[in-house]
Parts: C-alpha cells; structure tokens; sequence
C-alpha cells in the first residue's frame, strides 16, 4: 500500500529528509536509489495488550541484521522506531528488507489481535521525491 509523507509527524519527516539528501549523495547518477528506511509508528495498546516488549521486536529481528542501523546513527540512545537499511558485501538491501519484514510477519503477526503498529518503507529519490509503503499484517 503506498502512501505519502503526511502520514508522518513534523520531527519523522525531518529525520527522512536528512536520510534522503545522505542518500542521493551517495547515488548522485540513479534515478531511485537502493537503500531502505524503515519505520515502525509502534501501538503501545497494541504491545500492551499483547504483552509484548518492544526490546522482544527489536533486539532479535532488527537490531543486529547486517545492513541494518538505527537512524541517525549518531543519536543516543539509539532510535527504536527508524532505521536504515544498505546493502552489503553479503546481501543487498531489498533482500534485508524482506528478510526482517518475514521475521516479524512469522513471530508477531496474530490475526483479529492489535498489530504492533505501522511498518513504513521509504525508498528516496531525485528532487525530494520518495515512494513510501505501508507493510500490513505485523
């Protein structure tokens, strides 16, 4: 499901603003560029209800997957809702991608329950353009 930057709040869409002018630095002749962020507006209620920590998310299926950071990288303590998804030596982007998105789809996803919030995918292009996902069933 695509969707746009209004979905977000006025601090995300700086953070996605500084990611993307880092980005179209380091691909300056691509038109869409192959690296990710992914943001997850997480439902407190949600985990609550489902008694599920955010560390039980985040150490596990995200934090530690190669290519895979908080962003910034520069912020303590490290962001626990974006993060920054390159390629590799080992395995491209996209390939990230799906791998984490399948992680937490397969340990969290419940049917007729909370999910745990809105997973975004940002991909950034020329000019300030972006093509922004919303990933359903987490």
């Amino acid at each position: 499901m695509s969707t746009n930057l209004g979905n977000f709040t006025n601090d995300t869409k700086e953070i996605i603003f500084e990611w993307a002018k880092i980005v179209q630095e380091k691909y300056i002749s691509e038109n869409y560029l192959s690296d990710f962020l992914l943001i997850i507006d997480w439902d407190e209620a949600g985990l609550r209800q489902r008694n599920i920590p955010k560390a039980a998310v985040l150490s596990p299926v995200i934090r530690g997957v190669s290519g895979c950071s908080p962003f910034p990288s520069n912020v303590q303590p490290p962001s626990n809702f974006i993060f920054s998804i390159v390629d590799t030596p080992e395995i491209q982007a996209y390939q990230t991608i799906d791998y984490i998105l399948s992680r937490l789809q397969l340990a969290f996803f419940q049917k007729n329950k909370f999910s745990l919030g809105k997973v975004y995918l940002v991909v950034a292009g020329k000019h300030n353009s972006f093509r922004i996902y919303e990933v359903l069933n987490i």
